[in-house]
C-alpha cells in the first residue's frame, strides 16, 4: 500500500497500491470491523465484482480474503461527488456521464441469470476518468450490491446505500427491485443538473 488514500467510507477506505507494476485502487476493511459477518458481506461484494464486465462498470482487478480481506480494482481519476462540489459540470459532460450511468445500470438490471441490483447509486458511487476533454464515467461501491432473487437473504441489507439518495421502498427488502436503482439515478440527474446535494444545504454552482 501507499500512503495515498482514495476516499474513506463506513466500512473501510481505498488506498493506492502496486499491482505487477500498475497503479491500482485497493478497498479494504476497517481492522475494528473485521469479522466473519463483515467478511461475508465484503466476500458478496468480490463475488459480485468478479462477474461483471462492462466498460462503464469499474474494472475488477483481484481480491483476498486472508487477513483484512482486500478488493483491486483499476485505478480512477476522481469521483462525480468531488467534481460536483470543486464548482459543478458542464452540460456536454453531464450528458456524457448520465449516458454512461445509464448504461452500467442497464447492464447490471439486464445481467443474466439473475439481474444485480446496486442499492447505491449516489455521486460517491460515480468514478471518472478523462479520456480526451470528456470525463467518461463508471459505477463503483458494490457493498450494497446484491442479486435480486437473493436480496431477501438473512445478510442484506435492511435499508442499503445513502438515504438521501434512497427509493421509498427501500426500507423493506421485499420491495427491492430495479426501479430502486432508477430512483437514485434521477436524484443523481438531478443533483448535476442544479448542483445541490440531495440535503437542505445547499451548494453554489458556478456553471
Amino acid at each position: 500500500m501507499t500512503e495515498v488514500v482514495l476516499g474513506k467510507g463506513a466500512w473501510g477506505e481505498v488506498e493506492v497500491t502496486h499491482f505487477h507494476g500498475l497503479k491500482v485502487a485497493a478497498k479494504s476493511l476497517y481492522e475494528i470491523l473485521i469479522s466473519s459477518y463483515n467478511i461475508k458481506i465484503f466476500s458478496g461484494e468480490m463475488n459480485i465484482l468478479s462477474k461483471i464486465r462492462h466498460p462503464n462498470c469499474l474494472q475488477f482487478i483481484g481480491a483476498t480474503t486472508e487477513g483484512n480481506p482486500i478488493i483491486l480494482t483499476e485505478l480512477m481519476a476522481t469521483s462525480l461527488r468531488k467534481e460536483i462540489e470543486s464548482g459543478g459540470l458542464a452540460y456536454p459532460t453531464i450528458l456524457s456521464i448520465s449516458l454512461d450511468v445509464a448504461c452500467a445500470l442497464n447492464y447490471l438490471h439486464l445481467f443474466k441469470p439473475h439481474p444485480i441490483l446496486h442499492r447505491d447509486v449516489s455521486s460517491s458511487s460515480v468514478l471518472l476518468q478523462q479520456v480526451g476533454r470528456v470525463w467518461r464515467a463508471k459505477v463503483s461501491g458494490y457493498t450494497s450490491a446484491n442479486f435480486q432473487h437473493l436480496r431477501r437473504t438473512s445478510y442484506d441489507d435492511s435499508y442499503p446505500g445513502s438515504p438521501i439518495y434512497s427509493a421509498p421502498e427501500a426500507g423493506n427488502p421485499r420491495e427491492h427491485s430495479p426501479a430502486m436503482d432508477v430512483f437514485s439515478y434521477g436524484v443523481l440527474l438531478v443533483q448535476m443538473l442544479v448542483c445541490e446535494f440531495p440535503y437542505t444545504e445547499k451548494k453554489s454552482c458556478s456553471n
